[in-house]
């Protein structure tokens, strides 16, 4: 669906009264009381919001199905649904809402159910059958649906549509349908996300605005990443503010003077993990585009809202308003780096990240809202992912060589950490060499990698055929070290550790760094890979990178490889491919 800008109470109102005379604004009732004029709402929203600026007036739409009667919400428990802010009584009917609120949205919008029964030319001496303001004291629950009627004293709209409920709900739901048949009649159906491999027509990133550990230039990442694409590929940068986008359009000019194949655009974002939380692009049975938009809640470290949270969650509505295509919403919470697709119904996540955004949420449910918003016909579920990649707060890991060692806000697992689809046959998976078992991480590693090498080897496409897998060597454990005042120090310094230990406040802190090769970026000409060797660094890490370079070049004989120096982006939780997104060529 097209997501739906909140309006104000009304436009503007158009007098409307049930009498065929445009002289005479009252009508005689059938018991001989005068009835008062019935205000008719010219204005395109789909949902009615009240006078307060909120859904339903503020009533809870739970306590309609569990109380059976309206009952105001709470300001401190809202919930903002398309634009619309709903308030509810208690956390528990919040959290019912979200996992879904079509069950619980009344019918046509939230508009008086008895103004839409009336059809043009015939009614109680009416041509104007729409939406009218609905009282949410007035409503009926039929066939597990709530229905809103507008109440005052010379006009009960619920009392009228009682007379002749079936027929009136025929016509509402026609007239309500013509009144919206973008949203009602064109319900977007998915066909399918498409595979990163798939033909792009461009790369999306967001400009950096800080580094992670001081001295590892985030922005230096970006910069290599642009200049390896920019001959080939359309680059859309995306800039927090007009003073950011300057300053970038800035120095990028310096080195590219005309700008070719760099294009900027300004979206409200505080995190460069465009990825995650960014436009996840679609087809749809139409034949033309949409975005899925899954709930966020910053990769479980924060409520959805939460301030910052609420702006990540906004981006990909932004991208869809400024490409003017649906945006799909969901309230399931899931990152795009948690899911990787071979574009023909197949989709590969790891279950611990999916089943901890979403506790209450079985597989089967999750499967149903990913073919939904996605296409997808076949879940393969992996069961972890690597151990660097632990959820912060969880406590430090134990390291062979240097004891504790924090992680760096990572993701609990994210899949396109350690498996990716290659085609649509074909995934890479990582795998742990036997010469690091000695290492306690790696170790954890290699359980984790070939236990979710088994659940592939007997996984199937959804046309019944097995995939062909293949390893791509895990790069060594590399530890560094961070400081007060770095970035990352002074975010997870804040955190309360479930673990019960204590964050040595003020002294020098390990961190293990999430290293990978797979956290690669896919384009139609190049593969932009990492790479870890630097001078000082023992031969091994270099032989690994060469090693893993050789192997993307034997799986992607077409593309171009190149391998760059990721690790100021590692430091903050990600890879390459967690801050770039690909684009398909968009259809409307």
């Amino acid at each position: 669906m097209k997501y739906i800008k909140k309006i104000p109470y009304a436009l503007f109102l158009i007098l409307f009264t049930t009498c065929g005379t445009p002289n005479n604004n009252k009508e005689k009732s059938r018991t001989g009381s005068e009835k008062s004029t019935l205000y008719f709402l010219s204005d395109s929203s789909y949902y009615y919001v009240g006078k307060n600026g909120l859904g339903v007036g503020g009533y809870d739409v739970i306590s309609y199905f569990t109380k059976g009667k309206a009952i105001e919400g709470k300001d401190s428990n809202s919930y903002e649904h398309e634009g619309v802010t709903y308030h509810f009584v208690s956390e528990q009917s919040r959290s019912l809402f979200i996992s879904n609120p079509e069950k619980y949205l009344p019918q046509f919008g939230g508009y008086c159910a008895f103004g839409l029964r009336m059809e043009t030319g015939k009614g109680v001496g009416s041509n104007k059958p729409g939406k009218y303001p609905s009282t949410p004291t007035s409503f009926k629950i039929i066939n597990h649906k709530l229905y809103l009627f507008h109440d005052s004293p010379n006009f009960r709209a619920k009392e009228r549509w009682e007379e002749n409920e079936l027929k009136f709900l025929r016509k509402a739901d026609r007239t309500w349908k013509t009144i919206h048949p973008k949203k009602e009649n064109e319900k977007i159906t998915v066909l399918r996300q498409m595979a990163e491999f798939e033909d792009v027509e461009a790369i999306r990133l967001i400009w950096p605005t800080y580094d992670h550990k001081n001295g590892e230039s985030v922005e230096e990442v970006t910069l290599a990443i642009i200049d390896t694409l920019v001959k080939d590929t359309k680059i859309i940068i995306s800039c927090a503010d007009d003073a950011i986008r300057d300053e970038a359009k800035n120095t990028l000019t310096d080195i590219y003077p005309n700008l070719t194949n760099l294009v900027f655009e300004v979206i409200p974002s505080i995190e460069i993990w465009v990825r995650d939380m960014g436009p996840i692009f679609v087809k749809t049975e139409s034949g033309g585009h949409a975005i899925a938009d899954f709930n966020f809640n910053s990769w479980g470290y924060a409520d959805t809202l939460y301030a910052a949270t609420k702006i990540e969650e906004k981006y990909d509505e932004g991208v869809a308003k400024m490409l003017s295509i649906p945006l799909i919403s969901s309230p399931m919470i899931s990152e795009g780096g948690n899911r990787e697709v071979n574009g023909k119904g197949t989709l590969m996540v790891t279950e611990k990240v999916e089943s901890g955004r979403n506790p209450t949420m079985s597989r089967a449910d999750m499967e149903v809202e990913f073919e939904r918003m996605l296409g997808i016909k076949n879940v393969i579920w992996l069961e972890e992912g690597l151990v660097e990649d632990t959820h912060t707060f969880l406590g430090p890991l134990n390291t062979a060589e240097k004891g504790n060692a924090y992680t760096v806000v990572t993701t609990n697992g994210h899949v396109d950490e350690f498996a990716r689809f290659v085609n649509d046959s074909t995934i890479l998976l990582a795998a742990v060499d036997s010469t690091e078992l000695s290492d306690p991480l790696a170790r954890e590693n290699h359980h984790r990698l070939e236990k979710n090498f088994e659940i592939l080897s007997g996984s199937r496409d959804h046309d019944g055929n097995l995939f062909t897998i293949k390893r791509l060597p895990l790069p060594s454990t590399i530890l560094t070290t961070m400081n007060p005042g770095d970035y990352v120090y002074d975010y997870v310094k804040t955190l309360n550790y479930q673990d019960g230990s204590l964050f040595p406040e003020g002294n020098s802190i390990t961190v293990v760094v999430p290293a990978s090769y797979l956290n690669f970026i896919i384009t139609n000409k190049v593969i932009v890979g990492q790479k870890y060797w630097r001078d000082g660094m023992p031969e091994s890490i270099r032989l690994q990178d060469e090693k893993a370079k050789a192997i993307l070049k034997e799986v992607f004989p077409e593309r171009k490889v190149v391998m760059i120096d990721a690790l100021p982006v590692n430091l903050g939780g990600g890879g390459l491919h967690c801050i770039t997104m690909h684009q398909p060529k968009i259809k409307k």
